[in-house]
């Protein structure tokens, strides 16, 4: 009778995910978490429960029920996503501190993790990353974000991938002044979007052409900003 209970209640739980009544969904797996039950994997239900508060924007919920995750099943394969999901609740309550935190401890636990579970992770290193840089590029730290940035870039082939993170790597060394670097990576990023190109949607056309905006203002300014040479300024001086 308690294994077609818990199959009831849990069954129940999943239809009412998938019909995307995520705060029902919680309170159901809630229900099962708090029942003893033997045959119950409570890490999994936990996940389940925190997707739920994860979808129905439950931030509070998400922070406590994470938090206690993590410290029970810190090793298990779901910890990644976890702790992603617990640095979105921290950030969407203007935790930005220990969000940063917990996207830090996301990649320095990808980074020693073995071959198999890094590749499970891959997808939250990106996420992860992708938001610390643009964190701090919010916060002025282009020196750090840039570094951030070009740690990301091999992470994926795809164009969606690449073009955006090269934009953001260009526009860092233009805030560095490192005018050279940042038309070396517009160049790059024009290289790699060759217009008509199949593969580019929308937003990475787009991408494409404000890089080849910021290449023209930048080769522009040069221009106008270049040191006349010597030989230049005898000229000048004898034509007047």
């Amino acid at each position: 009778n308690q294994r077609v209970v818990l199959t009831a209640q849990s069954e129940l739980a999943e239809t009412k995910f998938m019909e995307g009544k995520y705060e029902e969904a919680a309170e159901f797996y809630q229900r099962l978490l708090n029942g003893e039950n033997e045959e119950l994997n409570y890490q999994a239900v936990k996940a389940k429960l925190i997707r739920a508060l994860s979808k129905s924007a439950n931030h509070a919920g998400i922070i406590k029920q994470a938090t206690d995750f993590l410290n029970l099943y810190g090793s298990s394969d779901d910890s990644a996503e976890i702790r992603y999901l617990l640095a979105s609740a921290h950030k969407s309550s203007g935790e930005k501190q220990q969000a940063l935190q917990q996207l830090l401890l996301l990649l320095e636990a990808v980074e020693v993790a073995d071959a198999g579970r890094a590749a499970k992770w891959k997808s939250w290193k990106m996420l992860a990353g992708n938001e610390i840089g643009n964190q701090l590029f919010l916060e002025g730290d282009y020196l750090h974000a840039v570094q951030v940035y070009k740690g990301l870039v091999g992470l994926d082939e795809s164009l969606t991938w690449k073009l955006p993170i090269h934009y953001q790597i260009g526009l860092c060394f233009e805030h560095l002044l490192q005018t050279d670097e940042a038309l070396k990576t517009y160049a790059e990023i024009l290289s790699l979007g060759k217009k008509g190109d199949p593969k580019l949607d929308e937003n990475l056309e787009m991408v494409v052409a404000m890089a080849q905006f910021r290449n023209d203002v930048l080769a522009w300014t040069r221009s106008v900003d270049r040191t006349p040479s010597a030989t230049e300024k005898k000229v000048a001086e004898k034509t007047n």
